[in-house]
């Protein structure tokens, strides 16, 4: 299991916020504010390939690099007279991977887990007699549809909030709440599946017209998932929407509807 580090031996910072990119080669940096004015702060993530903004908090936390190897831009926003933004810290990386699948193998501000959490215990226990990395995924997505609910309460509260940018799943939390919206589907199986070190995405966009989240993950072993019967290749990723699949109780059409890539639109990864 691998949980994120910020040792300071690279960092940029200013008297409100600091970012910590000592890692950068582990597919992450971290983050936080310093300034306690109240005002919220943004994180954006500029790579290659895409960009993407996170919240910044007051304790460290760490922010995945999504898009490959290549030029990063990092820039810290605070807030000011709404609805805007102000630059505070900004700055240029070029960001080198020797694993690219780092970015999903770690803790991160999407599916935080610490080695005392109850959601790294149960992925042990769930996964104590498994012998390959495509069991370990199955185990894990079946004791989810079996131990999780969709919370409908909450998903009714996020359409009418208008301003729900603030809220981050945690994986803990749902494991106490035993219920979810699809985004606490995704950040708990994420946390899981990296407790045992198999890459595991989190991925947010559009699936038809409903914005969603789900997952990806990828394997060394080929062969059929047990949970859902999808045909797995070695190192390929394979799109797993837990919620989706728990709702319609794994029937035909739901599977259909899964693999099927024209039905998901990710606008961004975490």
């Amino acid at each position: 299991m691998l949980l994120p580090t910020a040792p300071g031996t690279a960092i940029k910072s200013n008297s409100v916020c600091v970012i910590d990119y000592s890692n950068v080669s582990e597919g992450y940096i971290m983050c936080r504010r310093i300034d306690d004015g109240g005002r919220k702060f943004k994180l954006r993530v500029t790579g290659p390939t895409g960009s993407q903004h996170y919240s910044v908090f007051d304790d460290l936390r760490a922010y995945p690099l999504c898009y490959g190897d290549g030029s990063y831009r990092f820039e810290v926003f605070r807030e000011a007279k709404l609805p805007n933004y102000q630059p505070v810290l900004t700055m240029t990386l070029d960001v080198n991977m020797p694993n690219p699948l780092s970015p999903y193998l770690y803790a991160n501000t999407y599916c935080h887990f610490l080695e005392e959490s109850s959601c790294v215990r149960v992925a042990r226990d769930v996964c104590k007699n498994a012998k390959t990395d495509l069991e370990i995924v199955g185990l894990l997505a079946r004791w989810i549809m079996d131990n999780l609910e969709y919370d409908m309460a909450f998903a009714k509260r996020t359409k009418e909030e208008k301003d729900m940018s603030w809220y981050l799943p945690s994986p803990d939390v749902v494991m106490v709440k035993q219920k979810g919206i699809c985004w606490e589907y995704a950040s708990l199986f994420a946390a899981m599946c990296r407790t045992m070190s198999v890459p595991c995405k989190i991925q947010v966009g559009w699936a038809r017209y409903a914005y969603h989240a789900w997952n990806e993950i990828i394997t060394k072993t080929a062969g059929t998932l047990e949970t859902g019967g999808f045909i797995v290749l070695a190192d390929r990723w394979l799109r797993l929407d837990l919620t989706y699949m728990d709702a319609g109780r794994l029937s035909n059409s739901v599977l259909e509807f899964v693999k099927e890539c024209e039905n998901y639109r990710v606008d961004y990864s975490g």
